[in-house]
């Protein structure tokens, strides 16, 4: 009697927290008859695949899950904000279309996200063989890819003594790109898919008097 009366209680609870306003699968199947929402139904699907192609791993991973949240919650959530101004079908219209807009630009958000999680390590920038400047690169939040990064460059003169510079800094990678404006200057660090990566500075006058250059393509230092 207690294993029923318990299995009744789930149940009550488990239908108390779906919203009264939720998209059943039978009414699903009926606004599908609705052409408006057809389209929109049938445009997020076609965005879903070319997305999808695009990652890999963890990322599609996180995408897929997000896609299930949305299902489950989030379409009702975001259609409950259109039902005061228009039917139920119009609003569900509406919050499959936002969904179809939404997609690209999370999947490229959860791309980058993944790809600057890799970063991490240490890279090497070589001239004619030589070791001429070092760059290091320091994960400090992969959830929001905020990175420190130091780099340190050596130069020879021509009386045959070495100059060197270094500078440190932390920032945001977006998109596999880095940005970082200081008092020193400017700094753009692109991590490409192959594991190089370019430096790219302006403004740096400190240290380009002295002959000393961050710029170039460094490699991962095995």
């Amino acid at each position: 009697m207690m294993k029923k009366l318990c299995a009744v209680v789930f149940l009550v609870t488990a239908v108390l927290c779906v919203p009264s306003f939720a998209l059943s699968d039978a009414e699903y199947r009926t606004m599908m008859k609705n052409p408006d929402f057809a389209r929109a139904d049938r445009r997020l699907n076609d965005t879903w695949k070319k997305v999808s192609r695009t990652l890999s791993g963890s990322a599609l991973q996180r995408l897929k899950e997000n896609q299930r949240e949305w299902i489950s919650v989030g379409r009702d959530a975001s259609a409950k904000d259109f039902l005061d101004d228009y039917s139920r079908v119009e609003a569900y219209t509406i919050a499959t279309d936002l969904r179809a807009d939404e997609l690209p630009k999370l999947a490229q958000s959860l791309s980058a996200s993944a790809s600057s999680s890799g970063v991490q390590g240490s890279y090497v920038r070589k001239e004619h063989g030589e070791e001429t400047a070092w760059l290091n690169v320091r994960m400090l939040n992969r959830k929001t890819s905020q990175v420190e990064v130091e780099i340190s460059a050596v130069s020879l003169n021509s009386s045959g003594f070495a100059n060197t510079g270094e500078w440190r800094g932390k920032g945001r990678i977006k998109n596999g790109v880095l940005n970082i404006s200081d008092g020193d200057g400017n700094i753009t660090i692109i991590f490409e898919s192959s594991g190089r990566v370019r430096v790219e500075t302006s403004d740096f006058s400190e240290y380009t008097g002295m002959g000393v250059d961050f710029d170039g393509t460094y490699f991962r230092d095995k």
